[in-house]
């Protein structure tokens, strides 16, 4: 991807106003930018970025034939000033944007993501190169997966894996060092290719009904899933990367449909859980009950054992400096085995997000959870699904809702339920809501009378325990 921060740090894109048109009027920029060649090329590179945004704005809108145009001109202007790596991003983003994601025109983005990967390195930049050869590459396995050319698809994937090394798999990424993962500024690259690989072997199962390959689909979203926490943990208190969010959501779904898919409730278990994390660091950025000051020792201190490991690996183990760094090695982990305990002790939350990897099983819950409860109902609702896991001491349900029909049943609930007037005005037509409700959720599904822990959907409505979800007492019925 290519950088124009040099750039733009010192420019104003407000200062550019786009006409009715889709033209930018360069008629504010400042006084003094006209005479200077260096000037020049400042106004050059926010014009070819204001074509981008303009490019961008015109696909939100649907309107495709104009973001075309917006590009091609900004694709213009990059391949004459040599740009290489923002051609490359351009072209793909013109194949993936435009012809995959929105018009199904793959043949299309085929061709534009190879116009894109036929770009070669002029030795500059060359980790970014790399990695914007990856997303192309797996942008190309992503089409043979959709067209069912599933072969091809994994040739892709892993030419896209060797770009970061060759032989390179998901297994090896994960067990990168903690130095790789910080140097690595384009994880987001990494993160979609594993999910998109995941979902090839998902589609692939859908087309063949081989076992094998959902099996093989769960394990890479399992590892997909520990690759994101390690990001999370390695880079996240550091650099405030916030895209994990967005992709962690994305996994869950995805994950959470081929457990579906293949009726396998333990893993569907595993990720319904995982997926929870991702709404406790809303809660924490909300609550903001955890201590900075903790949060930068304990990053402070994984930094000087990383280098001290580093050193230690580079020298003769027989010398005095391997000693006294083995001494500093024990002393810098005990201490931050002390501070996590600290933190564990102090904020359970912040703890459980970001050290604590562990995940309760189902057994675990029934243990744990159902000694004075009868049942656990977990929900997530994603893009184009929600789903229901009730687990009860006897059995477990695993249920897929018409996300529609929930949007739309919940919304009215929660409107009744908020606005005691209208409630008692149509109370009627609220117990039809309430009912149906209870039924997208629990269908036949046998449910002893009790109390009940509910683990909400990503912004389902706060029921509580007098709503129509709670079963101490009958449903209710029109």
């Amino acid at each position: 991807m290519f950088e124009y921060s040099s750039y733009l740090r010192s420019m104003d894109i407000k200062q550019f106003k786009a006409k009715p048109g889709g033209e930018v009027n360069l008629k504010n920029y400042p006084t003094g930018y006209n005479n200077n060649e260096l000037n020049k090329e400042r106004a050059g590179v926010l014009l070819e970025e204001s074509r981008k945004q303009l490019a961008e704005v015109q696909v939100y809108k649907e309107n495709y034939n104009k973001a075309l145009l917006y590009f091609n001109q900004a694709f213009d202007c990059e391949r004459e000033a040599g740009h290489a790596i923002a051609c490359k991003t351009i072209l793909n983003n013109i194949g993936y944007q435009i012809y995959f994601k929105h018009l199904n025109d793959y043949n299309k983005a085929l061709f534009y993501y190879r116009k894109a990967l036929a770009y070669t390195n002029d030795g500059f930049q060359q980790t970014v190169y790399a990695f914007e050869s990856l997303n192309e590459l797996a942008n190309i396995a992503n089409v043979y997966a959709h067209k069912g050319f599933h072969d091809s698809a994994m040739y892709y994937f892993q030419r896209a894996f060797d770009q970061i090394r060759p032989g390179l798999n998901e297994s090896t990424l994960l067990h990168s060092t903690s130095d790789e993962f910080l140097q690595n500024k384009y994880n987001y690259y990494l993160v979609n290719m594993l999910i998109n690989k995941g979902d090839a072997f998902k589609q692939r199962y859908k087309d063949t009904k081989q076992v094998g390959t959902i099996t093989e689909a769960l394990r890479i979203y399992k590892i997909t899933d520990q690759v994101l926490n390690r990001i999370k943990t390695e880079i996240t208190e550091l650099k405030s990367k916030l895209f994990w969010r967005s992709d962690s959501r994305r996994l869950y779904e995805h994950a959470i449909e081929a457990c579906f898919t293949s009726e396998n409730i333990n893993s569907a278990f595993y990720f319904f859980e995982k997926s929870r994390s991702v709404l406790l660091q809303d809660q924490l950025n909300q609550l903001s009950k955890f201590s900075n000051d903790d949060i930068l020792i304990r990053a402070q201190l994984k930094k000087e054992i990383l280098l001290l490991e580093r050193e230690q690996h580079a020298i003769d183990p027989s010398s005095k400096r391997h000693a006294d760094i083995q001494t500093k090695l024990f002393a810098k982990t005990r201490e931050l085995i002390r501070l996590e305990q600290i933190i564990r002790q102090n904020n359970p939350l912040y703890y459980q997000s970001f050290v604590d990897s562990s995940v309760i099983t189902q057994q675990d819950a029934k243990k744990n959870l159902l000694k004075d409860h009868q049942a656990l109902l977990e929900l997530f609702e994603g893009d184009s699904a929600v789903y229901s896991l009730l687990v009860t001491q006897g059995k477990t349900y695993f249920n897929k809702i018409d996300k529609r029909d929930f949007d739309s049943t919940s919304n009215a609930y929660t409107n009744y339920i908020s606005n005691q007037p209208l409630l008692n005005i149509k109370f009627g037509e609220y117990a039809k809501t309430a009912n149906h409700l209870y039924r997208l959720i629990f269908r036949e599904d046998s449910l002893a009378a009790g109390r009940i822990i509910i683990s909400p959907a990503w912004h389902f409505l706060g029921c509580s325990q007098d709503s129509a979800l709670s079963r101490s007492r009958s449903p209710i019925r029109p």
